[in-house]
């Protein structure tokens, strides 16, 4: 039994208790739902069960034995609200082969764990998949598909069904009913009245204190009963919102849109009108472009063809207000109170203006005077919600967009958000709502619409298409990712070492043709190959020239004065630039199909002998792998504080350059806040799920497919080196 005595918690020596003895237990095979309001102390609680925080009063045990670090031991696991926060690798079969790596499993139980995690959460067909190629909703399943194949007694649910739609929810739903059968327990943190039905107890907590205990029908009994008081609290809070004055507002409007993400169309030919005072209701099953036509609409994403129109201007970034579907998307500033503020700072108000609408959108949603200096990172998930929507309404645009704004949110802020888009109507604002959960709206939009995942994509794969959220491109794995990754460099680094050793044209010529083969391989068409080099034909140009004129009268032919042109200094150029053309080519072919799990891969099996001499090559691997996927999340995070600043009102493209250096500034410096605040998360991650310095090393035997294609590759070197006649 999964037991916490008594437990207090602190975050700091000189704070006060978060959690004020905090009794509960959790038996073999049982669903006990934690609930209660945003704040109050639910996600505090789950870490301390699972032994990520340690108690200042009181004990945490399991099967009546201390639980004395981060998951007791591969007893617990860990499904956060946002499970891109506890993700450790870059692929999917990696992601959920941590766990079982951390245990020091052999390599056949790690496989046949792997293996059974995804076919317990439908997902086994994303199991080659980038984690930054996955939809919200996928990335739960990932984190619930790792968190089975540590086989912990116990999993700890916190919100991790806030951005499933309803399908996702189901199945997690399906699969959190198998556990219990087989004896697992589950503690689940939600806000949900789906959730809480069937579990075996309801507990309530309110300002970190248990305060109410239950079975489910009597906690739903309560919820309808709060309800009703708080409808009438909610009226009054959003009553000092009077800068959404009612005055004559303009439409919101797509027409004839087309748009991509990456490489995958998302939808086209789509027209969309949000008439004043409207509430559009957006529906659709994920992957069917919802949320980047959101950001269509708020003038954040460019449209291939088409045109989105706020009023009859097209709109510009910060003339509609978008809420993001994950509230940390749109959080960058240092404290909540700057990030509330941005906007209005941005519209250029005086700072009474600025501090009269920052404490008016946090009374309204609720926010404590409390938090309003505290770093926004350092909230719950549902309080991060709040500030986040505070954050777009308090510059007052003309229109808004609402991308799942209840994700995450308690009974009294879902009351407090429709009540202020009741608000927003009555002052004449269109607004749009993107949601997985039509029936909570459905009294109070004045239309619906669906959208369906595009019929191309899902003729291309409708396993994977159904699933891809936000339209994002489905990367296919092409003929050469086939081939070993080991074999792929060791055949790069023969064919570069080739490349420079031969001394004829028609040398290179060959070396340029396998290339190309490989390029083709990769995916690569004419178009995206010329795309590549197109920025290196001034270089090749300069080294053709270079090498054909001379200066000192040895050319074969006069071109003026002292200038001559050498026929042997030509070909040595056409050669140099063959030689570049061929490096270059090669390069973007290897970096395009090779994945940075592919890169550790390399070098851990590379290094693996050595492992013999007391080197620590799973160390040196893990080192790379974390270094390699901190790279592409500096570009994400850098991307994405432009992004929410741009929703806001930010210019990057305008004005002077001191400006334009101001406005990059203030990307900047919340990004290196950002990059030491995840280099922290990824350890803590780390950590929780069961990393203790050591590591299975997997290996992979390479097959004849392989070994084939090195050899070719290998003879033809020696071919062109020794058995080509030189010059």
């Amino acid at each position: 039994m999964l037991e916490l005595d008594n437990v207090d918690y602190r975050f700091a020596t000189d704070s006060g208790l978060v959690v004020k003895g905090v009794s509960l237990a959790v038996r073999p095979g049982e669903r006990v739902c934690l609930v209660d309001g945003n704040g109050s102390g639910k996600s505090t609680v789950a870490r301390l069960a699972c032994g990520d925080l340690v108690p200042v009063a009181g004990s945490v045990r399991i099967g009546g034995n201390p639980c004395t670090e981060a998951g007791c031991g591969g007893a617990i696991a860990l499904v956060c609200q946002d499970a891109r926060e506890m993700a450790t690798s870059l692929l999917v079969e990696e992601e959920v082969a941590f766990s079982p790596r951390c245990q020091l499993l052999a390599p056949d139980e790690i496989e046949r764990r792997v293996r059974d995690a995804l076919e317990a959460c439908g997902i086994t067909h994303l199991r080659t998949r980038a984690l930054d190629e996955l939809s919200g909703g996928q990335m739960q399943l990932v984190a619930l598909a790792s968190a089975l194949a540590a086989r912990p007694q116990y999993i700890l649910l916190d919100e991790a069904c806030a951005h499933l739609d309803e399908q996702g929810r189901q199945r997690i739903a399906q699969v959190i009913e198998g556990l219990r059968q087989q004896g697992i327990g589950i503690l689940q943190i939600t806000h949900d009245p789906r959730e809480v039905a069937g579990a075996t107890r309801v507990v309530a907590l309110e300002a970190g204190q248990v305060v109410w205990e239950g079975t489910p029908d009597e906690w739903l009994a309560n919820q309808a009963k709060e309800a009703e008081r708080e409808r009438a609290a909610c009226e009054n809070a959003i009553g000092d919102l009077d800068f959404l004055a009612p005055r004559e507002r303009a439409g919101l409007h797509l027409v004839q849109g087309t748009a991509s993400y990456g490489k995958a169309r998302v939808f086209k030919d789509l027209t969309v009108d949000v008439l004043p005072g409207e509430l559009v209701m957006l529906c659709g099953p994920s992957g069917a472009g919802k949320s980047t036509l959101a950001r269509v609409l708020a003038g954040i994403h460019k449209l291939d063809e088409g045109e989105a129109l706020l009023g009859s201007e097209r709109v510009k970034p910060g003339h509609v207000g978008l809420a993001f579907q994950r509230p940390e998307d749109q959080l960058f500033a240092s404290s909540v109170w700057d990030d509330v503020a941005y906007g209005p700072q941005n519209l250029g108000m005086d700072e009474r203006q600025v501090k009269e609408r920052v404490e008016k959108a946090l009374i309204a949603f609720g926010v404590p005077r409390e938090l309003w200096h505290r770093h926004a990172q350092e909230l719950s998930g549902g309080m991060r919600r709040r500030v986040a929507l505070a954050s777009i309404v308090s510059p007052a645009p003309g229109a808004y967009v609402l991308d799942e704004p209840t994700a995450g949110l308690d009974v009294q802020a879902r009351l407090l958000l429709h009540a202020v888009v009741a608000r927003l109507r009555k002052a004449g604002c269109p607004v749009l709502l993107v949601t997985h959960d039509p029936q909570e709206w459905a009294d109070e939009a004045t239309r619906t619409m669906t959208l369906e995942v595009p019929s191309d994509v899902q003729q291309h794969d409708a396993a994977h298409g159904a699933e891809i959220l936000r339209g994002a491109a489905v990367h296919e794995r092409s003929r050469l990712s086939a081939i070993d990754a080991r074999v792929r460099v060791l055949a790069a680094l023969c064919l570069t070492v080739t490349l420079f050793c031969c001394q004829s044209i028609p040398q290179l010529l060959v070396i340029a043709g396998v290339v190309a083969i490989a390029a083709a391989m990769g995916g690569h068409t004419v178009r995206s190959a010329a795309s590549a080099l197109l920025p290196a034909l001034p270089l090749l140009l300069a080294v053709v020239v270079a090498n054909a004129l001379r200066l000192d009268a040895t050319g074969d032919v006069m071109v003026a004065g002292v200038l001559r042109f050498s026929t042997s200094g030509a070909q040595l150029g056409v050669m140099a630039a063959l030689r570049i053309l061929c490096l270059v080519e090669l390069a973007v072919t290897l970096a395009s199909d090779i994945s940075s799990t592919d890169v550790t891969k390399v070098v851990a099996m590379t290094l693996a002998p050595l492992e013999r001499l007391g080197v620590p090559v799973s160390d040196v691997a893990l080192t790379l792998s974390i270094t390699l996927t901190l790279i592409p999340q500096s570009y994400r995070e850098f991307r994405r504080i432009e992004c929410a600043q741009r929703a806001r009102g930010a210019h990057f493209d305008h004005g002077s350059i001191v400006a334009r250096l101001r406005a990059w500034a203030a990307v900047m410096v919340p990004l290196v806040v950002v990059l030491f605040e995840r280099a922290d998360a990824l350890a803590h991650a780390m950590r929780l799920r069961g990393y203790r310095g050591k590591m299975t090393q997997v290996s992979s035997r390479l097959t004849v497919r392989d070994g084939i294609a090195l050899l070719a590759v290998v003879a033809l070197c020696g071919l062109l080196l020794c058995a080509w006649p030189h010059r």
